[in-house]
């Protein structure tokens, strides 16, 4: 039996075909209509491409120039080793820690600030602990003259022994319980 000779299934027909265009419509994002489906506008004729550029041709390379030859490096200036310094003094240590027993006050005077070279026998050899290292030559049993060295210089003095001569350099500074030489050096 055909469709249309049953009005109900028709309505069904009709009614489906409508929602299915509904829904197709607001799918493609159009409003609904009440009128009849217009005609679809015309597709929008695609532009024709531009042609495409010219690639420019590439330059040639450069030739490669020669490597510049590096100049010698100047050579460093020689350094001067420093001048050992003037000896204002020369004295012996058991003179010099005697001085500052018998008078302090008179042998800070006198010998504060000179550069000396002090001759005696090293009492004690150790390490300060301190980056510096001390040396105790002359004096009495527990004071003495003590010569400050630096970690260097200790190393090549470390193995000295007590009893044994020495001679100093350095400037004299003051006066606790030692004389204490700063800047001091093993007199070669």
């Amino acid at each position: 039996m055909h469709p249309s000779a049953n009005p109900n299934k028709l309505t069904v027909i009709l009614l489906s075909s409508a929602i299915a265009l509904a829904l197709l419509t607001a799918a493609c994002g159009e409003e609904e209509t009440a009128t009849a489906p217009a005609a679809a506008p015309p597709a929008p004729t695609a532009a024709p491409e531009p042609a495409p550029e010219p690639t420019p041709e590439p330059a040639p390379e450069p030739t490669p120039s020669p490597e510049p030859t590096p100049a010698p490096e100047p050579e460093p200036a020689p350094v001067e080793e420093a001048a050992p310094p003037e000896i204002d003094i020369e004295i012996g240590a058991d003179e010099l820690f005697a001085a500052f027993i018998a008078d302090k006050d008179a042998a800070l005077a006198e010998y504060t600030g000179q550069t000396a070279r002090i001759s005696g026998m090293i009492r004690e050899n150790f390490s300060a602990g301190r980056g510096g290292f001390i040396m105790v030559v002359g004096g009495d049993y527990v004071n003495g003259v003590i010569c400050n060295l630096g970690a260097e210089d200790y190393e090549s003095q470390k193995d000295r022994q007590p009893g044994e001569p020495i001679t100093i350099t350095g400037t004299i500074i003051d006066y606790v319980y030692d004389v204490s030489i700063e800047n001091c050096q093993v007199a070669a």
